[in-house]
């Protein structure tokens, strides 16, 4: 790292966005975003941003012959924004909607590593970001599913798929539920969750690539909130929430119906999958709910303070509650 962060290239590279951080930020609108970073920040950022941007520099080093546009080139569009996209991730002072909407927009690849690097840097600002967005999908799902608990909280296992920071596990330590196994695919988040102390058990994976690392039938409820979309988890992944449940155990799903074609035939077939899964009897639909405001549209930014925000300023969401049968065969899952 360091003999890669000391190339003439890299080091003025470097030297040219600590300046511009320092001298002209408020000459930017883009930089200005960035005014409540601390200067002592600018080390921290530019180590993230290195590491990231390694493999390509590794790759530009031997070849001296690079002209000196073709390198500027380089840097510019491949290596810099690494550099800005971490200042934003990693600002900790005065954050605004503005940021959590720059944050959001960024996860919109759907590499699933891609998407994982990007939660470990935002983790720090995660919770704080979702409230700005006024993220609603935890507390929902929590909701929802206390409205059909039968069972005692104290005494069931819950599976909580997607974790993050432990949201919906410290909203259900509310209602009594005192037994926790988180999987996420970002260690940053998993980290966050265990400073909670509310999880027996958290699990590094990145679903739809890896199985989920969770026992089979032995979950009383398995919950997810904001994970089943495009990139993050593949849609047969919901045969695996099913499976790790026991017979007549809870599968609660929690998703904001973004507008975004992608969006919109991944829901599609995310609901085919649904329905197939009922005519085959592994599960049986017991209710959904449908939300008007579940989080800030990220593709419409609100003036201001945000207030007397507009309904399309908002994402709807739908929760869906589903009943594992007491017949189900995991192993035919």
């Amino acid at each position: 790292m360091l003999r890669v962060s000391h190339l003439p290239l890299v080091h003025s590279a470097l030297q040219s966005m600590t300046s511009a951080y320092t001298d002209v930020k408020g000459r930017y609108p883009l930089l200005g975003l960035m005014g409540g970073v601390a200067g002592v920040r600018i080390h921290s950022v530019s180590q993230v941003a290195m590491t990231r941007a390694t493999p390509l520099l590794q790759s530009l080093e031997p070849q001296s012959g690079l002209s000196q546009r073709r390198s500027s080139y380089l840097v510019l569009t491949l290596i810099l924004p690494q550099v800005y996209t971490c200042f934003f991730i990693m600002s900790t002072s005065s954050r605004t909607i503005h940021d959590a909407h720059t944050v959001i927009k960024s996860c919109s690849t759907t590499d699933p590593k891609e998407k994982a690097k990007i939660y470990n840097i935002w983790a720090e600002n995660y919770e704080e970001d979702h409230k700005l967005l006024s993220y609603r999908g935890a507390y929902l799902a929590v909701d929802f599913l206390s409205e059909h608990f039968c069972g005692r909280p104290e005494e069931s296992l819950v599976l909580d798929v997607a974790c993050g920071s432990g949201m919906v596990a410290n909203l259900m330590t509310e209602l009594g539920f005192r037994s926790f196994v988180g999987v996420d695919g970002s260690k940053g988040m998993l980290e966050l969750a265990a400073k909670t102390g509310l999880y027996q058990d958290l699990k590094l994976a990145l679903l739809g690539t890896e199985p989920l690392p969770a026992q089979t039938g032995v979950f009383d409820v398995v919950i997810t909130a904001g994970a089943f979309y495009p990139g993050s988890v593949p849609v047969n992944v919901i045969r695996e929430l099913c499976k790790a449940a026991k017979p007549g155990g809870l599968v609660c799903i929690a998703r904001g119906n973004y507008r975004r074609p992608i969006h919109i035939e991944y829901t599609e077939n995310l609901q085919k999958e649904q329905q197939l899964m009922e005519e085959e009897g592994l599960w049986g639909l017991k209710g959904t709910k449908q939300i008007d405001r579940y989080i800030r549209n990220p593709d419409v930014e609100c003036g201001g303070d945000g207030e007397d925000i507009q309904e399309d300023q908002f994402i709807s969401g739908t929760v869906y509650l589903y009943k594992k049968s007491i017949s189900a065969s995991t192993s035919t899952q």
